[in-house]
């Protein structure tokens, strides 16, 4: 935990910036630089033991959303404290805001969970849980997911796929549970976060090692091509529902012309379109981003 805290402390004006895209908070907010952080005095590497009141405590080390959680264990009444390893939606394993994630130890640890028989649970987030059955089918079922996408990952890579190819051959695994619901992270960034931890960051494009500046290649797509068939093109697949292409048709103008006013318009609406659709938390604060820097841009030039 203590060097956790100690990285709070490097990249603290880091964290507070992402965490006002991440969250959709006011610039200003600086939950990171303000923290008052106490640091523990009693740390343990696996599992530790303790009673309390006449009742033991088991808390067992994971890694999962972080490298430094803990679960715990109470035998006597069967009572099982999560933490963030259950949180009642599709685990948080991708975050592209954040440090790298464990899926597979993540999905180890909900097994392990799983395998306590647990009578109830106590989640980091969200309402407990008494009932036997309920709560395996929760840790499993979640564990399945993790371990799926894992997986897949995995077999990818070795199979000879970069990242792009490995999202776009994804067999996605069920999330129709209440508690797999994607309105926090988001199943492909799980995958990217798998990928990540294996597979380094180039994505296998000799034109991305040792690249140009995005703005310097989009400024020069532009002028070859003019602005105006591009924007012309991004509306076509605006209108086809095709919301993805449409965006990078349109960052091309707005970073090759980034006085482009039409462009600005056309970026503003396509991220408040996709903010209105989006479940997932990280994804809608990234395009309402977009958004307020649209904003901020048409005001510049008007």
């Amino acid at each position: 935990v203590a060097p956790r805290f100690d990285r709070y402390r490097l990249t603290a004006a880091h964290n507070d910036r992402i965490n006002t895209i991440q969250f959709n908070l006011p610039p200003a907010t600086k939950p990171f630089t303000n923290a008052a952080l106490t640091y523990p005095d009693v740390t343990y590497d696996q599992g530790m033991e303790t009673r309390i009141a006449g009742m033991t405590f088991e808390f067992h080390h994971a890694r999962g959303e972080t490298d430094d959680e803990t679960w715990v264990w109470c035998p006597d009444n069967r009572v099982l404290c999560t933490g963030d390893t259950f949180v009642w939606c599709s685990p948080n394993a991708g975050n592209p805001y954040k440090v790298q994630r464990y899926a597979r130890d993540w999905a180890d640890a909900l097994e392990k969970m799983a395998a306590k028989k647990p009578l109830h649970l106590l989640p980091g987030h969200g309402p407990a849980i008494s009932d036997e059955g309920t709560i395996e089918d929760a840790l499993l079922s979640s564990a399945h997911l993790l371990r799926s996408i894992h997986d897949q990952v995995v077999a990818g890579m070795n199979d000879g796929k970069w990242l792009e190819d490995i999202i776009r051959d994804m067999d996605w695994p069920a999330m129709d549970k209440p508690w797999l619901q994607p309105i926090y992270d988001h199943p492909e960034f799980v995958a990217r976060n798998v990928h990540r931890l294996y597979g380094g960051w180039w994505n296998g494009d000799a034109a991305d090692m040792l690249p140009a500046h995005s703005h310097d290649v989009a400024a020069m797509l532009v002028s070859a091509t003019g602005a105006t068939p591009i924007l012309d093109r991004a509306r076509k697949a605006r209108e086809d529902g095709d919301l993805q292409i449409a965006c990078h048709l349109v960052d091309f103008v707005r970073k090759g012309e980034p006085d482009n006013k039409e462009a600005w318009e056309l970026w503003r609406d396509l991220f408040t379109e996709r903010s209105a659709e989006e479940r997932s938390l990280m994804a809608r604060g990234a395009f309402k981003a977009a958004v307020r820097e649209a904003e901020a841009r048409l005001q510049e030039l008007s």
